[in-house]
């Protein structure tokens, strides 16, 4: 579709860290209208051409300079952009919608929240989709939750699924940093011992 140069939105707009829509070109639009019917949700290629990594993204708004891509902050640190270096951005044209999403929080602290499941399900409505092998974030009580997206269902040659209008079965990993706790050995302290003399 394009090639943009992608910006942090940490000096723009803070609605936009609460999920991974992104601001666009307003001629990247005309663009998709000339293609024919408008896909929804519209979903967003971005391949970093450094590393060859892709992610998929909804877009907030087109209001974005000319050859500009303003992304979430914690996306843009995800995925360890440099401000105004080149990506291009793609249109897919059909992601299946997610049935089931396995995640693992980076920390205990999150599951040990209270209904992490329902603090997890309102947030993931501000993500348009979901990318296997991406870790988003998530902030509640302004604290910062990484959460890793290990699998994904149904598969797809994308390893993406729309979260819009669709019942999502969560599963959750073991967080990264979860320890076993260690088993105390039980003594009976009425069971009878025998001496030798």
């Amino acid at each position: 579709l394009d090639m943009l140069r992608v910006y942090s939105s940490q000096n723009t707009r803070k609605d936009m860290e609460d999920g991974n829509k992104v601001l666009l070109p307003p001629r990247i639009l005309e663009t998709i209208m000339h293609m024919g019917d408008l896909p929804h949700p519209m979903i967003f290629s971005m391949s970093c051409l450094r590393n060859q990594k892709t992610i998929y993204v909804g877009v907030l708004e087109f209001i974005a300079d000319d050859d500009k891509i303003i992304v979430p902050k914690w996306l843009f640190n995800e995925l360890h952009f440099k401000e105004g270096e080149m990506i291009r951005l793609g249109l897919v044209d059909y992601l299946p919608k997610a049935t089931f999403v396995q995640i693992c929080p980076h920390k205990t602290e999150f599951i040990d929240l209270p209904d992490p499941r329902s603090i997890l399900e309102i947030h993931l409505r501000n993500f348009v989709c979901l990318t296997k092998g991406e870790t988003i974030t998530i902030h509640f009580l302004n604290k910062a939750y990484q959460i890793d997206i290990l699998n994904i269902k149904p598969e797809n040659q994308y390893n993406a699924a729309i979260l819009i209008d669709t019942d999502v079965n969560l599963e959750f990993a073991a967080p990264l940093d979860y320890v076993e706790p260690v088993k105390k050995e039980v003594v009976d302290k009425n069971k009878a011992i025998r001496l030798n003399n």
